[in-house]
This record gives structure tokens, C-alpha cells and sequence, in this order.
């Protein structure tokens, strides 16, 4: 029996062992099956996974390449600011050749007549004197620029005789039927001679040079001719004239003062060494002026009687008599006080401003400084760069002076005729002046002067002066100050703080105002040197349009374009932009009052050229 029964506890267990076995086999499988799935899945998961970090990483990376970007991006643009526009441009090089001078300085717009100055002031010739030979001398060597036929005023201030000018810009013929026959001319013959001298019939030119020349001694005259006869000689310098011909500087070229007729001096180049024909008769001419007034004055009176009644018909008879009463007016201005009497303007700080008057727009410009109500540090921000500040209360005063000029009265009828003359090519010539200013610890003196060939037809009065620039749709904007002279002087305390000459015109034809304004804010304001203010880059409204402005190199600020300027241009080229100035303030070394002389050319940037700056 227990044999028996071995078997099949045997047989019996075998099926169940095997069919555990195939069961955990398959668990086995099953599990292993999963695990691999799974396995298979957590990879796939990983290396999903790992290209989400991945990409996660180079979109990090990204972003932190874009942050260093911005990052480079914003300290370059901070350090071009700080390298570009704070040194270079807002606080500018130092300025070249600038020097104190104790006894006398200089600035002017001929390099040799500031030396030849200087030498003048060694050899003990008076500033009065010396202004006069100055005046002669860049006639001489700059003959496009000014001249016995052209307009001139200078303002001079002393203790002795206080704040004082000379009369100013030239006049015109209150004759209408003069004008027409001129106009006629000139649309014609535009290319005749006619520009400039046969329209002035009261050349304030000559009132100037008479103003220099009052009380001197015939011995201060003969030793100032003498120096400037060995220092200058018949020999010059042409610096103005570049292949322009005799022709086009009119009867003053040819007829008058410095040159003949002759072909070898029809035309001359630039920095050529010329001779000056008669040179000693023009001299003694010159230095001779009170003793042959007279002569001019029947000269004058010939030159335009002979040009407006040639035709001898009866509407010259009939004009006649107005005529006459022109010739008795010219005398008038020969025999009248060489100087006027001002009595200089004071601002709300205290200082005074010495400037010539009518028909000058000098008036209307240092009106706006007056102070009465206002001042320029009232429309200043109180952030920001002090240029851009600055340039706050030009704009204000800009468009005050433009609101002053048209307030005045409409345009005369008489006016429209001129207004339909043709636009010609001389429309984009530069405004061509001779300038200086000189001083001295007790005096000192500011002169412009221009012939009026590159300038105007000389004439305040707007119908003539389109006929050499024929801007007259801006005339009747402008009201005739379009050849506007506006040098000044100013005063503190009996003595003078500053003199300044600049390029005259209005703001539809030159740069000279605006800069005069902008220098004198930065200057009183901000504390910044004279040389420097009328360095700066510049930017005005014009008279195009509503937020239209004109800039030479001014880099604008967001806060600056956003406010003010809806449109802005870079100003003509034949835009002059010169000034001579002065200023006389304290040695920061020395702690003595000097005088600093500076010229500044057209150039908006880089270094200003200063060689006709001088002094002892």
C-alpha cells in the first residue's frame, strides 16, 4: 500500500508542479514584457525629457544672449552718448588758440588785419584809429564784403562817452518812380551792373567810416597811414573772391575805390597774392574823407540823377523835385553827428546791452531780454542737458520775434509789383560781411559792414532787397530785415563784459540771429564761455511751418523731437554762421581781468579756426 500510494502522490503532484511553473513563466514573461514597455517608455520619456530641457536651455540661452545684447547694446549706447555727445559735442574740445590779453585783443574776420591791429595798438595809435584802419583794411582784401557803397554800423561804448552807434544800414530812394525805373532795369538786363550801388542813394557806409575818423588829428592819420602802408603795402591776400568777376561787384569794383578796369583784375583766385592798383591814392582817399565830403555828395548825387533821368522825359521833370528833396536829405546825413547817443538796454540780472537801432532789427531782438516779465531762464527745464535747455528759450524767443515783425503793419500795395521778379541762381549765394570787434580794459567797439552784391540790394526796405536774392515770397514775412545789421556790446558795472559780431540777415537767409540768441542764453544762463557758446551745434524754427526748424549738426534728445519739432532740415549751405566775439572776464589762474578773443567759422564741428584772433 505504500508502495502503491507512492506513485501516485507522485503522479498526482507532477501536473500541478508543472502547471505552477508555466503559470510563473508566463508571469515571468509578462512582467518582463512590462518591464520592457515600461522601460522602453521612462527612455522615451527621458529623452523626451531631456530635449525639453534641451531646448529649454537654448531658449534660456537665448533669452540670456538677447539680455547681453540689450545689456552691450544700452552701455554702448550710454558710452557713445558720454564719448560722442557730452565731450564732443555739449562740452565740446577745448577750444584752439584761445588766450587772455591784458592790454588790447582782437577778433575779426581777416586774419591779417587783426595782426596789422595789433601792430597799430604797439605803435600807440588810438582804438578809434585803429577800428578805422581795420574797416579799410578788409576792404581792401575782402572787397565782395563791404565798401563805400555798401551798408555798415558799428556800436562803441567807453566811460566818457557812453553807449553810441553809427546810423546804420543804407537807405533807399523814397521814390517810387525811381524804384520802377531800377526794377525795370534789372528785369531787362538781369546781369547788368545795376545790383547794389544804383539802388542806394544814402550810403551809411561813408557815415561809418566818418564816425571813425571824428577827432582824429591829421598827425594820427598820417602815422596810421604810414604803419599800415609798411605793414600792408599794395600786395594782399585775395581771401573772398574766387573766380568771381569784376562785373558782378558792380560799380564799386570798377569805378570807385580799390581796382581798375583793366582785364588782369577782372578776375582773381582765391589766396592769389594780388597788387592794388593806386593803392597810396586810395589810402590818402580813405584818410582824407572829411575834406572831400563834399566832393561825394555831388559824386553821389550825379551817379543817381544820371541813372534815373537819362530819358529826359515828363515824368522825370515831374519827379524832379523829390529828387532834390533825396539830394537835401543825403546832405542831411553827411553833416549830421557822426555817432548817436543810446542809452544801452538793461535785462532782469543787471547787465546792459549797447546795440544800434533803426532800421536795425537790433531793437526788436534785445527787446525779448529786457526783462521786464520775462526772462530766458523762465521757459528753461529744470533737467537735461543745458544745450537742450538752452534751446527751450530760444524757441520761445524765436517765434516772439517772429510775432513782433508780423504784428507790424501790412504790407504797402506798392510792394506786390516787385514780387513777381524770376528766381535766379543768385538766390543761393552766401551773405557775404566784413566784421570785428575790438576792445581795450576801458572801450571797446563792434562793426559789421557788406557791399550788398552777395547780400541784398542794401536797401531795409523788403521790395528792393529781393532783387539780388529774390526771396520775396519770405519778404513779406521778414518786413525788410532781411539784411538786418545786429552787433552789440555788453555791459556790467560801467565796463564791458562782451562784444560780439556775427553774420547778419534774418533767419530766412543767415544763422546769425538765432546763433546771437542761442550764445547769449548759454552764455548768461549757464555760465559758459563766450568762445564756447557760439560754438555749440545749433537748431531754430524757421518760418516754413508750424514745428519747422532748421539745425547744423544738433543731436536731438527724444524728449526735444516729441515736444517741439515735427519736421527739421539741415540749414542751407549758403547759410552764413561766423561770429567774432570777445569776452573779458577773470583769469581763473591769475585771478587779473583779460580780454579773450575768438573767431568762429562756418564749421559746426570738429575745430573751430581761430588764427584772426589776436592781441597784446
Amino acid at each position: 500500500e505504500a508502495s502503491s500510494a507512492a506513485p501516485r502522490k507522485d503522479s498526482s503532484n507532477y501536473p500541478r508542479k508543472a502547471t505552477r511553473s508555466t503559470s510563473d513563466d508566463q508571469d515571468y514573461r509578462s512582467r518582463s514584457r512590462n518591464t520592457k514597455s515600461k522601460g522602453k517608455r521612462s527612455h522615451r520619456s527621458r529623452k523626451e525629457s531631456a530635449i525639453d530641457i534641451q531646448a529649454a536651455l537654448w531658449f534660456l540661452i537665448f533669452i540670456e544672449v538677447l539680455i547681453l545684447l540689450g545689456l552691450v547694446c544700452a552701455f554702448y549706447a550710454l558710452a557713445t552718448r558720454r564719448i560722442l555727445v557730452r565731450p564732443r559735442i555739449w562740452r565740446l574740445q577745448t577750444i584752439p588758440g584761445t588766450g587772455g590779453f591784458e592790454e588790447m585783443a582782437i577778433s575779426s574776420s581777416s586774419e591779417h588785419c587783426s595782426e596789422l591791429a595789433r601792430t597799430l595798438f604797439v605803435e600807440g595809435i588810438r582804438p578809434i584809429l585803429i577800428a578805422s584802419v581795420v574797416k579799410f583794411c578788409m576792404e581792401i582784401q575782402q572787397p565782395d564784403r563791404s565798401g563805400k557803397l555798401g551798408s555798415s554800423v558799428a556800436v562803441h561804448y567807453s566811460n566818457s562817452t557812453g553807449c553810441r552807434c553809427t546810423s546804420g544800414q543804407s537807405e533807399m530812394s523814397n521814390s517810387k518812380s525811381h524804384i520802377q525805373k531800377f526794377v525795370h532795369q534789372v528785369r531787362v538786363d538781369p546781369s547788368a551792373e545795376g545790383r547794389g550801388p544804383f539802388s542806394e542813394l544814402f550810403p551809411n557806409d561813408l557815415s561809418t567810416t566818418l564816425a571813425f575818423l571824428e577827432g582824429v588829428t591829421r598827425d594820427e592819420m598820417e602815422h596810421a597811414a604810414s604803419v599800415l602802408y609798411m605793414e600792408h603795402g599794395a600786395k594782399l591776400i585775395a581771401l573772398t573772391i574766387y573766380s568771381v568777376s569784376a562785373l558782378e561787384l558792380g560799380f564799386l569794383m570798377k569805378d570807385e575805390m580799390l581796382f581798375d578796369k583793366s582785364a588782369e583784375m577782372s578776375r582773381r583766385d582765391k589766396a592769389e597774392i594780388v597788387t592794388i592798383p593806386n593803392f597810396h591814392d586810395k589810402l590818402e582817399e580813405y584818410f582824407s574823407m572829411y575834406t572831400i565830403r563834399d566832393d561825394i555828395a555831388q559824386r553821389y548825387a550825379y551817379i543817381n540823377k544820371d541813372l534815373t533821368f537819362k530819358d529826359k522825359n515828363q515824368s522825370d521833370v515831374d519827379d524832379l523835385p523829390k529828387f532834390l528833396n533825396e539830394k537835401q536829405k543825403f546832405d542831411q546825413l553827411l553833416y549830421q553827428p557822426r555817432w548817436w547817443p543810446l542809452e544801452p538796454m538793461p535785462d532782469r540780472d543787471g547787465r546792459k546791452y549797447c546795440y544800434p537801432t533803426e532800421p536795425s532789427i537790433a531793437p526788436h531782438l534785445f527787446s525779448m531780454l529786457e526783462g521786464n516779465d520775462s526772462s530766458a531762464s523762465d521757459y528753461i527745464g529744470n533737467q537735461g542737458i543745458d544745450a537742450d535747455r538752452a534751446f527751450e528759450a530760444l524757441w520761445y524767443y524765436m517765434y516772439t520775434l517772429y510775432e513782433k515783425v508780423y504784428s507790424q503793419s501790412h504790407i504797402p500795395h506798392e510792394w506786390t509789383p516787385f514780387f513777381t521778379l524770376e528766381d535766379r541762381p543768385e538766390e543761393l549765394r552766401p551773405m557775404g560781411a566784413n566784421f570785428f570787434t575790438l576792445t581795450t580794459p576801458d572801450e571797446a567797439f563792434a562793426y559789421i559792414g557788406t557791399l550788398g552784391s552777395r547780400f541784398g540790394s542794401l536797401s531795409s526796405k523788403a521790395y528792393m532787397n529781393n532783387l539780388a536774392h529774390n526771396f520775396a515770397y519770405k519778404f513779406d514775412k521778414s518786413k525788410g530785415y532781411s539784411n538786418s545789421l545786429h552787433p552789440f556790446l555788453m555791459i556790467s558795472n560801467d565796463r564791458v563784459d562782451a562784444a560780439y559780431a556775427g553774420s547778419p540777415g534774418f533767419p530766412t537767409l543767415s544763422l546769425g540771429i538765432p546763433r546771437m540768441l542761442f550764445s547769449i542764453i548759454m552764455h548768461n544762463v549757464f555760465n559758459v564761455k563766450l568762445e564756447e557758446a557760439v560754438s555749440y551745434p545749433l537748431i531754430f524754427p524757421n518760418l516754413e511751418g508750424n514745428r519747422s526748424f532748421y539745425h547744423n549738426g544738433y543731436p536731438f534728445s527724444d524728449q526735444i523731437a516729441k515736444d517741439k519739432i515735427k519736421s527739421s532740415t539741415y540749414a542751407p549751405q549758403h547759410f552764413r554762421d561766423s561770429a567774432a566775439v570777445i569776452e573779458l572776464r577773470i583769469d581763473e589762474k591769475t585771478g587779473t581781468r583779460k580780454q579773450y578773443p575768438f573767431y568762429k567759422n562756418k564749421k559746426v564741428l570738429g575745430f573751430q579756426f581761430n588764427t584772426r584772433a589776436l592781441g597784446v
